[in-house]
């Protein structure tokens, strides 16, 4: 579970995750934090800025 905290003091968000989960989400211009508030710690999480939701976020070295 991560806890969305947003810089201006709005609402947290609480979004449940799972291993090897992949979402896509709008960008939003307020700045933020994901704490993680599980029992189970993370040993990553990665995120990719996208340009379009079918873009490849990590493509083949060429």
């Amino acid at each position: 579970m991560l806890s969305i905290e947003f810089c201006d003091g709005g609402p947290k968000l609480e979004v449940a995750v799972e291993p090897g989960q992949v979402d896509w989400d709008e960008p939003s211009d307020r700045p933020h934090r994901a704490v993680n508030i599980g029992a189970v710690p993370y040993e990553e999480v990665t995120v990719f800025f996208l340009s379009a939701p079918d873009d490849i976020p990590q493509p083949d070295a060429t």
